[in-house]
């Protein structure tokens, strides 16, 4: 679910989240984690309650990996639509020709 989020969801997003040096594909579930946190942190200013390890447990922790997920899918929703917006307005202040 969360790679759906980050890279599935928005190619705006994804776009983003490598132009900032996250290469999140071809990942163990660990690194992938570990990349996904530490891009939440530093772009997001998100801080998830649990680490990679807890968040990839079997046992415990499932509702606050539910609201976790939750949280992200909604992070990335409106930041894809703060990116959305962003290109609305780039393309209608280009030259009609430039299009």
């Amino acid at each position: 679910v969360l790679h759906y989020c980050l890279l599935g969801y928005s190619s705006k997003l994804a776009k983003l989240i490598n132009s900032k040096g996250f290469e999140l594909q071809a990942k163990t579930d660990e690194r992938f984690v570990e990349h996904c946190w530490r891009f939440l942190r530093e772009h997001f200013n998100f801080f998830p309650e649990l680490n990679a390890q807890q968040f990839l447990t079997k046992q415990g922790f499932a509702e606050r990996k539910l609201i976790l997920v939750t949280e992200v899918a909604k992070l990335c929703k409106q930041h894809h639509a703060v990116l959305a917006r962003k290109d609305k307005l780039q393309n209608k202040k280009a030259p009609k020709g430039s299009r």
